[in-house]
């Protein structure tokens, strides 16, 4: 079979060689001495499939995972059935009114939305993941039925052909194909694709859809229905509305006085409960109850009024006859054609029903410590919507105002939905007398305050200004779209406002140039403070005299004659001169490490600060969104640019005239200055070129030219490297070739730093990054860069956990102090280890600390010996062999 493969990769024209090196056999051995080789192991596509797909062994816990009561059924107690009872019959009382409320809102009988928020109580329990949650019908969910109600019925009347259409037979079938949708998502675990949908987009959409629910509600509100059409654009009914202000009904009475008895009643729980914590939970359930007691009111004042009344001689709209039980109970219509009117309106309800059930669940087990599956939630609203139809429901999701009413109440478990379901049942069979005299006008008013609290404060808007000016931009665009236009429109615009600039963010990454500082930390408990009376404290405390004059004698006392407040830090003599003394009572200097920072001081970076380029010749290049086929062009032709401006070709082709040069080669020109470190100036430096004036020049200056140096290494740190493509990697294979170009008869080393994902390490190495030296073999390769190490675990005994305890036991403070890192870079033959802080460890240290306890492995592969573990070993190697290569040139 190898055999059969070699022969077809060889007619393909395939390097069946190519690009493994994991052939270092005895050599590789050799070159890692004394230390155990480590060769990287590539992962395969084979590999990737068996690890992700599924066996035997996940089908039960698969299965078990949609049925989550199972873990807390069995642990039910009385407490918790009292806690959950009163819970649920409280938010049962405040859904009544409620869901009539928005099945009106989505224009269908009221007894819909009882339907809606029954389902959703019922079987909440069986499959979801939060105690809180309350699924039942909600305003933004109810406005979109509405417009996909209409827009449908708006098509029939286009296309006689169609059969009719009631109302209720459309909201069913939307609903049912709305948990078939959801169903898919939940079973295949999609759950991420919301993440797709940024936040501004979502807060635009539902300051949006309260405005265009108030404004649709504000006629019902002052008794303009027949006046105005509430279907038009939210604009064009606020236009209509005022222009209807002369023909206000009574409803205005009861809709203005119910809207300002909501909002005070609200004010004063929330006051009171402010200045009496201990009864805040009391507070909080009047506040709740707010809903069904405005409605308990305003209905007792219709009663009186319309009492023996007719309903055609009403003085204001009141609800009328409500039917009981569940008399509109069948399957929703499976009509082919009413299926494709309605399926392009199910994108924005899948989102809305997606976004606002995971947002409520994810934000009350936050706060009550618990968590929420983002999978299973969608299993539990599928389930709703898809059995709610047949009871007469439409689409519903996790409601805010509910999920809160649960979560001041004390609800113990889901459970406490089943108790919310009863009380609707019983309002269904029981209460439909006395729900005939609510008035429709406190129905508005109790939308219009519900939604009230959707619009994003002013508030957030600064902040989010302050977090990310753009996307202020986008929620004002989102927002006037969906005044102006349509809810759909307004979140398409906004979501494509925020992907385009998600892209265009990535493609214009135009990456960093980075240069050294050597950091050294001061700790804080070395500075001596002094207060207001002139005692000297350290971090911010009284220090015992003892503790003070070990420290610094002469700061204290010095510390003690000011007298200036608030307290200022005084920095003892001899820690100003950077050495302190240790336990041992051996002067040392602070711990020293290297960090990389914009050479243009663009960070949040002081700008006193040096900041160095780590050697002349070697760059070092931060690429900032990772690499693939939309930003590589722009990054590599930024680095390639800068590269070639900074550094002069190796070899400089000689013209005999000037017209020989091609056009797009620019005359060598005297730029910065460079010596190579170590070199003595020599006299007489001149810059050598075709030009014929050129040779003047230079004789009529007094002041000594030097040129550019060559180019030696690239240092890219990938950190942000995850994924990778083909197109990326192209470029970067063809920004290699280019650079080789320019530095020839000499090739640049690529070093790479940060690399940790194993396919992109696979890719790079692919074409010839990484481990391909064309100036040596394997091994040369492994001696030049060296390799990192780190303590291991004694695997070879059994007891990983127990060697590495040891270990650390048995090193003494004296080792701990010349390992001075958390990992090391060895380079063999050498005569001293290099790691990544100015402080170093002798060869012979490690070697010991190896030999004592065999304590020390590699940390990646020595087969990929310029891949490497951060970006200060990367750029200490680059140095090195720079350092090594470096010669003076003088044209």
């Amino acid at each position: 079979m190898g055999q059969a493969r070699s022969r077809i990769w060889k007619v393909l024209g395939i390097d069946s060689e190519a690009p493994h090196h994991h052939d270092l056999g005895t050599s590789g051995g050799k070159a890692a001495a004394p230390f155990e080789a480590y060769l990287e192991e590539e992962p395969t596509v084979g590999g990737w499939l068996r690890d992700h797909m599924p066996t035997r062994h996940d089908v039960v816990p698969y299965v078990t995972s949609f049925f989550p009561f199972t873990s807390w059924v069995g642990r039910y107690n009385t407490r918790w059935l009292l806690a959950d009872a009163i819970a649920g019959i409280t938010l049962g009382l405040v859904v009544i009114p409620q869901a009539m409320a928005y099945a009106i809102l989505a224009g269908l009988s009221p007894e819909y939305g009882l339907y809606t928020s029954f389902t959703g109580a019922a079987l909440y329990w069986l499959f979801g993941t939060s105690k809180d949650v309350a699924i039942g019908a909600t305003a933004v969910v109810s406005l979109l039925v509405g417009k996909t109600i209409d827009e449908v019925l708006a098509q029939q009347q286009h296309q006689p052909d169609r059969p009719p259409y009631t109302r209720e037979q459309i909201a069913k079938t939307h609903a049912f194909l709305a948990g078939c949708v959801l169903f898919i998502f939940g079973l295949l675990r999609l759950d991420w694709l919301i993440e797709f949908i940024p936040h501004v987009a979502i807060a635009a959409f539902v300051t949006g859809a309260a405005i265009n629910i108030s404004l649709s509600q504000a006629p019902a509100l002052l008794g303009l229905q027949a006046e105005v059409n509430t279907k038009d654009a939210a604009y064009r009914v606020f236009v209509d509305t005022c222009r209807a202000l002369p023909r206000t009904r009574l409803d205005a009475a009861i809709g203005i006085s119910g809207l300002v008895l909501l909002g005070l009643i609200k004010w004063y729980c929330d006051c009171m409960s402010r200045r009496n914590p201990r009864r805040e939970r009391m507070w909080n359930m009047l506040c709740s109850l707010r809903l069904s007691l405005t409605i308990l009111l305003f209905t007792l004042v219709s009663f009186l009024v319309h009492h023996n009344v007719p309903f055609e001689e009403s003085k204001f709209r009141v609800l009328g006859r409500l039917p009981k039980g569940f008399i509109h109970s069948g399957p929703p219509s499976f009509d082919p054609k009413l299926v494709l009117a309605i399926l392009p309106q199910m994108p924005p309800t899948v989102i809305i029903l997606l976004i606002e059930h995971i947002a409520i669940g994810k934000s009350f087990g936050r706060l009550n410590e618990y968590i929420v599956v983002p999978s299973q939630e969608l299993m539990s609203i599928a389930f709703t919507n898809l059995t709610g139809p047949f009871v007469g429901a439409y689409a519903s999701t996790g409601s805010f105002s509910g999920t809160a009413i649960l979560s001041k109440a004390g609800v113990r478990t889901p459970l406490a939905g089943v108790f919310n379901g009863l009380v609707l049942v019983l309002a269904l069979y029981v209460l439909t007398a006395a729900l005939y005299y609510i008035p429709l006008a406190s129905l508005s008013a109790l939308i219009i305050h519900a939604v009230y609290n959707l619009i994003t404060p002013p508030a957030e808007l600064v902040r989010m200004w302050h977090v990310a000016p753009p996307d202020v931009v986008f929620y004002f665009v989102g927002v006037l779209v969906s005044v102006f236009d349509s809810l759909e429109d307004g979140i398409y615009v906004t979501v494509a406002l925020a992907l385009a600039l998600l892209l265009l963010r990535i493609a214009k990454a135009n990456g960093q140039f980075l240069g050294r500082v050597t950091v050294f930390h001061y700790p804080a408990s070395l500075l001596t403070f002094q207060d207001e009376h002139g005692n000297a404290t350290a971090d911010g405390g009284q220090v015992e005299k003892n503790t003070l004059a070990e420290t610094d004698s002469k700061s204290s006392a010095a510390g003690r004659e000011q007298t200036a407040s608030p307290a200022k830090a005084v920095v003892p003599q001899a820690h100003q001169k950077g050495q302190y003394e240790g336990d041992d009572n051996v002067p040392r200097l602070p711990v020293a490490r290297d960090i990389f920072f914009r050479l243009d001081h663009g960070e949040a970076i002081n700008p006193e600060v040096a900041i160095a380029t780590p050697y002349p010749g070697v760059f070092v290049f931060r690429l900032l969104n990772g690499l693939n086929y939309l930003n590589q062009a722009q990054l590599l032709d930024n680095l390639a640019g800068r590269i070639m401006r900074q550094t002069r070709r190796t070899t400089v082709t000689k013209y005999a005239h000037k017209g020989h040069r091609p056009w797009n080669e620019p005359s060598p020109a005297a730029t910065k200055t460079y010596q190579a470190p170590g070199s003595a100036t020599l006299p007489g430096n001149t810059i050598q070129s075709d030009s014929p004036c050129s040779s003047s020049a230079a004789s009529a200056t007094s002041k000594q030219l030097q040129i550019l140096p060559t180019l030696r290494a690239v240092v890219l740190d990938c950190a942000t490297i995850h994924h990778t493509d083909s197109g990326a990697v192209e470029g970067l294979v063809d920004l290699r070739a280019q650079l080789d170009r320019w530095a020839a008869p000499d090739t640049v080393e690529w070093h790479f730093a940060g690399l940790r994902n194993r396919w992109t390490r696979r890719a790079f190495a692919a074409v010839g990054f990484g481990c391909h030296d064309r100036r040596g073999d394997s091994t040369t390769n492994i001696a030049r860069s060296g390799f990192s190490l780190a303590a291991r675990y004694e695997s070879k005994t059994g007891n990983g956990s127990a060697g590495m305890e040891s270990a650390g036991r048995n090193r003494n403070s004296h080792d701990e102090e010349e390992t001075c890192g958390s990992e090391t870079e060895v380079a063999p033959g050498d005569g001293e280890g290099v790691i990544g802080h100015k402080e170093r460890c002798s060869d012979s240290t490690i070697r010991r600390l190896h030999n004592g306890q065999r304590q020390l492995a590699p940390v990646t592969g020595i087969d990929r010996p310029y891949f490497h573990v951060d970006l200060a070993v990367a750029v200490e190697a680059a140095t090195r062999h720079a350092v090594q290569g470096v010669t003076t040139v003088v044209l």
